[in-house]
C-alpha cells in the first residue's frame, strides 16, 4: 500500500433504477431448461466469436433506387417498405461465386475466435441455408444453388470453431403472420415504430387483424428449428432477436424444444422473457465494471451488420483488440460481426482487422480462449488485465500511456514478467516497452500461483477508477437501469450510457 496522493476518478454508477430492474427480473417465472455447468463453463472460455450477418440485403448494400439509406443494412426491406413481391426478385441475381467457407473460418480462427454465429433467417424472412419448410431460401431460389450454413459447418468442423446460428424467430417480414408489434391509436392501429420503421410487415399487411402468431410459429419457427438441429450436428449457441411482444409461454415453449432437440445448446436472452442461458446488452455496447451473470457483447466493425457499400466508418484492429480485452476483463464475451459482401468475400477492412489481431497475438503471446476477468477491483488508468492459465496476469496497455506501470496489491512471487520489472512489498513496477501506435503493448507476468490481490479499492498509478457493477441479471426490455459503455472517447476514456434496446 502506498500513501501517494491520489485523485477518485468516478467513471459511472448504478441508477437507482437498476434496483426495479432486479425485482423484475426476481419475479420472472422459472426457468427449467436451465443450461447444463458444463456447457456455461465452455462458453465462458470461448471467450470470442464471430457473428456474420449475409442475406439478400447484402446485395442491396444500403442502397435503393438510388437512395442511400441512413440505417443498419439488414433493415432495408423495412426501411425502404420494400413490398414482398419486389424484395424477393432479388434472389434471381444473388450468386455468391467468391464465397469460400474455408478462408471465412480461416480468419476467424486466427483472429482467436473460438466460435462463429451465422444468420440463417433474419428479419426478412429468407432463409441461408437448405430448408424444406419454404422455397424462400439460397438453394431453392437462387442461382447459387448451395447450402452456405451446411458449408460453413463443415468447415467450422475442419477448423476447430464450434457452431452457432442466428434465427429471427418472432420478426420475419415474408410471413403474414409473423410479428407485427403495434398499439391501439384513435381510429386504429399503427406499427411500433423502431427509428421510424415498422417492426414488422406493415406497408404489404396494413390490417393485423387476421395475424395468428401461434400458427406462424407452429408452421415456420418450429419447422426450421428442427431442421437446423437435426440436420447440422451439434450447434454451440442459437441467437434469436427482438422478441417484441412474445409472451412468457411462447418464450418458454419455444426454450423447451430447442432443448428437447439438442439438451446442451446454450440459447440467448432474446428469446424473450428470462428464458436466455446468456443474455447481452444492447448492440454495440460493452460492460462498465465486471460481471458475475454470463454475458456476451456484440460488435459492428463499422456502423452496420449487414453490409453497406457507403459504411466506411470502420473500427481499426487496434480498437478491437482494446475492446476485446476490456470485455474479457469484465468477464464477458466478445461477438464480434463480419457483413460479407453480396459476392461472398469479407469486405477488406474487415479481412485486415482479423489479419492484424492474429499477428498482435502470436507477436504478444496473449491468450484469449480461457482468459478470465481482472483479479482487481478496479479497473486500471492504462489499459485492462486479464488472466491466462491460472497464473499469467495479462496486462494491455494503452498505445497513450508513456509512464511505466507500478501495480499496486499483487501478494504472489513474481516468477517472470516479459518486460523489465522490479517490486517492493505488494507494487510491481513494470518498465513497458516502447509504445505501439498501431496496437496495444502486452506485459504478461507470471506469478507463483492463482493470483492472490489485494480485495481493497487499492490506488493504481496514484488515481483510483471506480466503475459500477454489471453483475445484475440482463432481460431483454428490462435493463433500463442497467450500464454499458460504447467504446474509448477521444480521450481514450470509457464513453457511458444506458444498456439500450434493439
Amino acid at each position: 500500500m502506498t500513501n501517494t496522493t491520489f485523485r477518485m476518478r468516478v467513471l459511472g454508477i448504478m441508477a437507482v433504477s437498476a434496483l426495479t430492474a432486479l425485482a423484475s427480473a426476481d419475479a420472472l417465472p422459472l426457468d427449467d431448461t436451465r443450461a447444463d455447468e458444463s456447457d456455461l463453463a465452455a462458453f465462458r472460455e470461448a471467450r470470442f466469436g464471430m457473428f456474420i450477418h449475409w442475406g439478400l440485403y447484402s446485395q442491396l448494400g444500403g442502397r435503393w433506387k438510388g437512395e442511400k439509406m441512413t440505417y443498419i443494412g439488414e433493415w432495408i426491406q423495412s426501411r425502404s417498405q420494400i413490398p414482398n413481391v419486389e424484395y424477393a426478385k432479388l434472389a434471381k441475381d444473388f450468386n455468391p461465386v467468391k464465397f469460400n467457407a474455408d478462408e471465412w473460418v480461416r480468419q476467424a480462427k486466427d483472429a482467436g475466435m473460438e466460435y462463429l454465429v451465422f444468420t440463417t433467417k433474419h428479419h426478412d424472412g429468407f432463409s441461408m441455408y437448405a430448408t424444406k419448410v419454404s422455397d424462400y431460401n439460397i438453394v431453392d431460389a437462387t442461382p447459387f444453388k448451395r447450402d452456405v450454413f451446411g458449408e460453413l459447418v463443415a468447415a467450422c468442423r475442419r477448423h476447430g470453431l464450434k457452431v452457432g446460428l442466428y434465427y429471427s424467430q418472432n420478426l420475419d417480414w415474408h410471413e403474414f403472420d409473423a410479428a407485427d408489434p403495434r398499439v391501439n391509436v384513435s381510429g386504429g392501429r399503427t406499427a411500433l415504430a423502431n427509428n421510424g420503421m415498422s417492426w414488422g410487415n406493415s406497408w404489404d399487411w396494413p390490417d393485423d387483424s387476421k395475424k395468428d402468431f401461434d400458427r406462424y410459429l407452429k408452421e415456420k419457427v418450429y419447422p426450421q428449428l428442427k431442421e437446423l438441429l437435426t440436420n447440422y450436428g451439434e450447434i454451440f449457441v442459437i441467437w434469436f432477436d427482438c422478441p417484441i411482444g412474445m409472451t412468457v409461454k411462447q418464450s418458454q415453449d419455444l426454450k423447451n424444444y430447442v432443448r428437447s432437440i439438442q439438451p446442451h445448446v446454450l440459447v440467448s436472452g432474446r428469446i424473450g422473457n428470462g428464458f436466455g442461458d446468456f443474455d447481452t446488452p444492447g448492440d454495440n455496447q460493452l460492460l462498465a465494471g465486471k460481471s458475475s451473470a454470463l454475458l456476451e457483447c456484440p460488435i459492428t466493425l463499422n456502423d452496420t451488420w449487414g453490409f453497406k457499400y457507403d459504411d466506411h466508418n470502420w473500427k481499426s484492429a487496434y480498437r478491437v483488440a482494446c475492446d476485446l480485452t476490456a470485455t474479457i476483463s469484465g468477464n464477458a464475451n466478445l461477438l464480434l460481426n463480419v457483413g460479407p459482401r453480396p459476392d461472398g468475400r469479407f469486405p477488406d477492412a474487415s479481412s485486415d482487422v482479423m489479419h492484424e489481431l492474429s499477428a498482435w497475438r502470436k507477436r504478444t503471446g496473449i491468450r484469449i480462449k480461457g482468459a478470465t476477468g481482472s483479479p482487481f477491483a478496479q479497473e486500471m488508468p492504462w489499459g485492462w488485465c486479464t488472466v491466462a492459465d491460472g497464473n499469467v496476469l495479462q496486462f494491455v496497455v494503452r498505445s497513450d500511456w508513456t509512464d511505466d506501470l507500478e501495480i499496486y496489491g499483487i501478494r504472489n512471487k513474481i516468477i517472470a514478467c516479459t518486460a523489465a520489472y522490479e517490486t517492493n512489498a505488494d507494487r510491481l513496477k513494470v518498465h513497458l516497452p516502447k509504445p505501439d501506435d498501431a496496437m496495444p503493448r502486452v506485459v504478461l507476468v507470471t506469478l507463483d500461483g492463482v493470483p492472490d490481490v489485494d480485495g481493497r479499492l487499492v490506488p493504481q498509478q496514484g488515481e483510483l477508477v471506480l466503475l459500477p457493477s454489471a453483475s445484475c441479471r440482463v432481460v431483454q426490455g428490462r435493463g433500463e437501469g442497467l450500464w454499458a459503455r460504447r467504446g474509448p472517447d477521444r480521450e481514450g476514456l470509457p464513453d457511458y450510457g444506458p444498456w439500450g434496446a434493439d
